[in-house]
């Protein structure tokens, strides 16, 4: 029982790295179009 509470700990925390990563890749995707758009 206690190694699956561990499990869905660890599982939660690895969800929410990977949702606050790839929203951060996003984020910095957007940017990069915003200046490179006032380059070109």
């Amino acid at each position: 029982m206690l190694l699956f509470i561990a499990g869905s700990v660890t599982g939660s925390i690895a969800m929410l790295f990977t949702l606050s990563l790839t929203t951060v890749a996003k984020r910095a995707d957007e940017h990069n179009k915003i200046v490179y758009s006032k380059y070109e």
